[in-house]
């Protein structure tokens, strides 16, 4: 028997549903060719119809339509069925062969021939040659790679590359086959998508994409609930494959720590997706969603009625103490409010369990949000007290998150970039002395030249490199890598001129700042030089000890500073550890330093020489902030720490605290 193309299938069962005469120019409409090829497939559809006893019946005038018997008709659509289920694909359209090569290589994975493919489609090798190069016009810097070589021709490129390329192969088809579902919007999008992608997970992505709609305040446009659920089809689709995202985000610093407020949701999504496909999804599967949650403006209900007075009364004092300590007024940021609200919930629950969430970005905060990161655990200790649980550095992080965003909100803070092509290193030297003389509002980030071309600098207020770049959208003062003295008046200077009032302006340029707040809790039994202990237990139980012989703390004191360090460790990269307890077993505030003559090991395994423990009351917690700025302007460089504390005398020390 003839065999007859996909197309010319296509053509006989629409005529077989038609009983009337149409024209040729109908059919040829319909299936979107031309009339001249309409004819040259009619030539061969009469030659076929004869084997089912059947004709192609021409009337001028009114058109063409098949007659005959009916049971040889329904014999006729039986015979087409069962050739398109044994994947007959003789003669697909140039597009319909192309969407099955690409469907081989991005979601097969498969390495080709263009032997075998000539074979399978009935083509030639120049038209599969073709197909590739079709193919290969849709890609960018941002896809996979097609290679050819002696094993075949298949795809390269990294997690990244290969899920846009599928999200772009999955957007190429819903164009093309768009005409062909009567349904909407995402619906339309997953039932185009289900012959290419398991049906379960379409299904289940599906559902969840319309929980999300339905859980975010504001409406979501049907473009973005499509690229939503393209997004997260793909990832499922990936991530069911063992494939995953690596670290991959070009946004800065300070753009990823204010977008965290949404990470939960996007776990919560992967929670589901994993507990009803048994998908696992690694922390950067969910980093990669919440970007995309933020990208298209998600932004969660606030369900005010599920939540008691207790946890109403305790996050309205956590504003209350954290205005106090921060010195601005958040009493009244509602969103604030409804966010940690929303976070404390669930936070409270997690630690109850013992389920552990890392915070993709703890690393990142606690080098440059420090001081805020410090703050948040003072703070944050009323949440243990009230609830009887033991708060972990990941969630410390998050609630930082929380209070970073309404600063921001309520005092508009600088943001700097400092550049250096010669090393981190040297960028963080720059740094250090950057942070002496701005605003301790200021956020400072350190990026390396390429990352600095790579990233959206909107936010940027301000750019500081020590070589000349290409950017002429923002601000920019050149200073030497070694930052000399001159260097910090034209940083300065240059910061007055832009942003500064008069008033401002003379507070900034005054003198080194004085460690008024440290010399408060600082006095001749508070510091202990060149002592030789042989551990971390030993330093600590002996100032703790010295605390308890002065009366200066309650029983639980102890146990909080261990407790404290299991968490997180308060070890830093300069040879520095900052230990220290909850404030409700503080009678009176005392800031120790120490010592040693030899490194030891801290928690975390980091070696330091120099331990400056916290002791500070609930009634002090108002000058935490400040305490921390000073302290870290001491020890935020080795060299610091040797010339401040380890090379230093105790009347050396007590007389710094003086200044």
């Amino acid at each position: 028997m003839v065999e007859i193309s996909k197309r010319q299938q296509q053509i006989i069962k629409n005529m077989l549903t038609n009983q009337h005469y149409k024209t040729v120019k109908y059919y040829a409409d319909i299936m979107h060719v031309s009339q001249r090829t309409l004819h040259n497939d009619l030539k061969a559809l009469e030659i076929f119809l004869g084997n089912f006893g059947l004709i192609l019946d021409k009337k001028p005038g009114l058109g063409i339509k098949i007659s005959g018997d009916v049971n040889r008709k329904l014999q006729l659509l039986e015979y087409l069925n069962t050739q398109m289920e044994n994947g007959k694909m003789n003669d697909l359209s140039p597009t319909d062969r192309q969407i099955q090569i690409a469907k081989m290589l991005l979601i097969d994975e498969k390495v080709l021939s263009y032997q075998s493919l000539s074979d399978l489609f009935f083509v030639s090798k120049s038209s599969i040659a073709l197909d590739f190069e079709t193919i290969r016009s849709f890609l960018n810097d941002n896809t996979v790679k097609i290679k050819g070589d002696q094993k075949g021709t298949y795809i390269i490129g990294t997690e990244s590359q290969i899920q846009y390329s599928l999200k772009l192969f999955n957007e190429k088809i819903f164009k093309i086959k768009s005409r062909q579902s009567d349904l909407e919007g995402i619906d339309k999008f997953a039932d185009i998508l289900r012959p290419f992608y398991p049906e379960e997970m379409t299904e289940t992505v599906l559902h969840i994409v319309k929980k999300i709609e339905k859980r975010s305040t504001k409406p979501i446009a049907e473009y973005y609930l499509t690229t939503l659920f393209n997004t997260i089809l793909v990832l499922c689709f990936r991530a069911s494959k063992g494939k995953h995202h690596s670290k991959m985000t070009k946004n800065l610093i300070f753009d990823e720590v204010k977008n965290l407020k949404t990470y939960f949701i996007a776990k919560d999504i992967l929670d589901e997706m994993n507990q009803k496909l048994s998908i696992h999804f690694t922390s950067e599967d969910i980093v990669y969603l919440n970007q995309h949650l933020i990208a298209i403006g998600f932004e969660p209900h606030f369900h005010a009625s599920s939540i008691t007075k207790e946890y109403k009364a305790i996050v309205k004092e956590i504003i209350r103490k954290m205005s106090s300590v921060l010195k601005v007024d958040l009493t009244n940021d509602r969103q604030l409010y409804e966010g940690l609200i929303a976070h404390l919930t669930p936070m409270i629950y997690r630690l109850r369990t013992g389920i552990t969430v890392k915070n993709p970005l703890i690393k990142e905060i606690k080098e440059q949000y420090s001081v805020m990161l410090g703050v948040s655990w003072f703070v944050a200790s009323m949440i243990e007290e009230k609830f009887d649980v033991k708060l972990t550095e990941d969630e410390v992080g998050f609630i930082m998150v929380h209070f970073q965003a309404a600063l921001e909100r309520n005092i508009k803070s600088k943001k700097v970039l400092i550049v250096c092509p010669t090393g981190l290193g040297t960028s963080e030297l720059i740094a250090n002395k950057v942070r002496q003389i701005l605003p301790a509002l200021c956020v400072i980030e350190v990026v390396p030249i390429e990352k600095l071309y790579e990233s959206n600098i909107d936010n940027v207020d301000f750019i500081i490199s020590a070589i000349p770049i290409k950017i002429t959208s923002k601000p920019v003062v050149y200073i030497s890598p070694l930052v000399s003295n001159t260097d910090i008046k034209n940083v300065l200077h240059f910061y007055s001129d832009l942003f500064l009032t008069e008033k401002e302006e003379k507070d900034i340029n005054g003198h080194h700042p004085k460690l008024e707040y440290l010399s408060k809790f600082i006095d001749e039994d508070s510091v202990f030089i060149r002592k030789k202990m042989r551990n971390k237990e030993e330093v600590l139980d002996f100032l703790i000890q010295k605390l308890k012989d002065n009366n200066d703390i309650l029983e639980g004191f102890e146990e909080s500073i261990y407790n404290r360090e299991k968490m997180g460790s308060t070890a830093l990269n300069t040879g520095v550890a900052i230990p220290h307890g909850i404030p409700k077993y503080v009678v009176n505030s005392k800031i120790l330093i120490f010592t040693n003559e030899s490194m030891i090991e801290w928690w975390g395994g980091k070696k330091i020489d120099t331990i400056i423990l916290l002791c500070i009351s609930t009634q002090d917690l108002k000058n935490v902030k400040n305490v921390l700025s000073e302290i870290y302007h001491l020890i935020e460089t080795r060299e610091k720490v040797k010339k401040y504390f380890i090379d230093n005398t105790s009347e050396g020390i007590l007389q710094l605290m003086k200044r």
